[in-house]
């Protein structure tokens, strides 16, 4: 056998190892390393209900949360009156993360919890209007100050990878933190 002949099979081979790696890894929706965490592939068809960016929360309307979250530079509260499960496999909600300062940053967010993903649908920082965003699927970590999207998937908004109803989670927020959220 040739030279060339024997390179070109060596390449061959490789590319067939490769190959079906390569394809598994772009649709394992679990990735959330190496980059592929924000694309992940869903079943064909799935789309989220249409979403409507809500107003402005009230500060009447918001509930602090006790997240435990060491470190975290702000306090973050809840908008009870944004709440919505729309039967899509999401939980939407505005989010306002208030600095030590007294700065408000806030989001509307929805979470799909079976897939363990959040995305940012508005934003606003310092104003009084939320402004649509062109956020992508994050994975929920365990780490940073984003830890705080782990401890509501957890503990206020999903129950075994099912979106709560707005009554069930201001129940649980109602009845307080649970005990093992330091873990």
């Amino acid at each position: 056998m040739t030279e060339s002949r024997v390179w070109s099979r060596a390449a061959i081979v490789a590319v067939l190892f490769c190959f079906p790696a390569s394809v598994f890894a772009v649709y394992d929706e679990d990735v959330d390393e190496g980059g592929f965490g924000d694309s992940f592939v869903d079943r064909p068809g799935w789309r989220p209900a249409p979403v409507r960016v809500p107003h402005y929360p009230k500060e009447a309307d918001l509930i602090e949360l006790d997240l435990r979250v060491p470190g975290l530079p702000y306090r973050v509260f809840l908008d009870r009156r944004s709440l919505h499960a729309p039967g899509d496999g999401t939980v939407r909600y505005t989010l306002v993360l208030r600095s030590l300062e007294g700065v408000d940053n806030v989001r509307y967010e929805l979470m799909r919890c079976a897939k363990n993903r959040v995305r940012v649908y508005a934003a606003s920082a310092g104003g009084d209007v939320l402004k649509p965003q062109d956020g992508r699927w994050m994975p929920i970590r365990d780490v940073g100050l984003g830890r705080y999207h782990r401890l509501l998937k957890r503990y206020y908004l999903c129950d075994s990878g099912v979106p709560l109803r707005p009554r069930q989670v201001l129940d649980r927020i109602r009845t307080g933190s649970p005990e093992d959220l330091d873990d």
